[in-house]
This record gives structure tokens, sequence and C-alpha cells, in this order.
């Protein structure tokens, strides 16, 4: 009977262990670029959970896009600043687990 117990217990540890490592994150991707089309290089990107007020920080590439990993399910506010043109913001921005949205 002990050894059944024991075994119960260890079976249970061992068959929770997996649910541990499983990543719920998503990630928000997406592009800046000026009025004429053209991309704009460097511009300060920053991704901010609605309900908790976490911001993640990135740049724009060579290409004007922005990567924003690992970020956990929620709404988000995505806003972009660049010298010499206005700050843009999309606020609502709902982000599933294990999803990439673009905005």
């Amino acid at each position: 009977m002990k050894h059944a117990k024991l075994t119960l217990i260890v079976v249970l540890v061992f068959a929770a262990w997996p649910l541990s490592g499983q990543n719920i994150a998503g990630t928000i991707v997406g592009t800046i670029r000026d009025i004429s089309g053209g991309a704009v290089v460097g511009a300060a990107v920053t991704v901010t959970n609605e309900a908790t007020n976490i911001a993640f920080k990135t740049q724009t590439n060579e290409t004007g896009d922005y990567v924003a990993p690992n970020l956990a399910p929620g709404s988000y506010t995505v806003t972009a600043e660049f010298a010499g043109f206005k700050e843009g913001s999309l606020r609502g921005v709902r982000l599933l687990a294990t999803r990439t949205v673009r905005v």
C-alpha cells in the first residue's frame, strides 16, 4: 500500500511537469512608415499592457519593422515616436496566447 501511494505521487508529479514549461506568450509586430510610404528607421516603439501597465520598448529596423515578443495575452497600446513626427498610438490591440498580431 505504501509503495502504491509513493508510485501515485511520483506519477502525478511527473505528469504535471510539462505544464510548467508551456509558453503562452504572444508577439506584436508592425511596420512604421512615413506619409510617403518610406520606412521610418529607428522609431521608438512602446507596447504597453493596458491591464498591468508593463511596457516593452523596442526600435524599428532598417525596413521600419518592429517586433515585441514574449508578451502576456491581453490588451495593449502600441505607441510610436520619432523626432520630427507626430506621436502615434493604437489602443486596444488584443493579443491572444501564442499568437502573433500585426499592427
